[in-house]
């Protein structure tokens, strides 16, 4: 992110931080597609048919990342917009995480199981707080993902993690 410049500059001198635009540094034309990539991010996440048939043959857990952007980003731009931010600092924002799943794909497709997979954590209720009403309690969605082997099994059912720790909801 930092080598993209994608990161904001920062003049700070003891307790005071003070965080500035953008450092511009790198490789513009890189920065550039990723920020037009990250426009398409504020549209609700699917795998298209285009995509799904590009996804074949490719090792699950790198479509299970794939999937985990899609969300985490689709989140963090709305989010950004709903606080108010303008919609070029929102993409700027959506391209840097971007960025960082890229690497993250980079990095498990050179050394597969290098990056482990996000587990979903059920939320565990505090002791003495009143147990919640039943329809108050949402279901965690699962996706089961399609086999990538020519062995014909039953498809396992994944509960989709984003990169923040928080489950996907659509």
């Amino acid at each position: 992110m930092a080598y993209l410049g994608l990161l904001p500059s920062e003049h700070s001198t003891g307790e005071d931080l003070n965080k500035g635009a953008i450092t511009k540094c790198g490789n513009a034309h890189v920065r550039w597609i990723l920020t037009e990539a990250a426009q398409h991010y504020f549209l609700p996440p699917k795998v298209s048919q285009e995509l799904s048939r590009r996804q074949q043959g490719q090792p699950r857990r790198l479509q299970e990342i794939s999937w985990q952007a899609q969300n985490r980003l689709h989140r963090r731009g709305r989010a950004l917009l709903a606080r108010g931010k303008s919609k070029q600092k929102a993409v700027t924002a959506v391209a840097r995480e971007l960025a960082g799943f890229l690497w993250s794909i980079y990095q498990e497709w050179h050394q597969p199981g290098s990056i482990p997979p996000r587990i979903a954590r059920q939320k565990t209720a505090p002791a003495k707080a009143p147990a919640a009403p039943a329809s108050a309690i949402q279901p965690t969605r699962t996706y089961a993902l399609k086999s990538t082997s020519t062995v014909r099994h039953s498809p396992k059912e994944v509960s989709v993690v984003g990169s923040g720790g928080t489950r996907s909801r659509r």
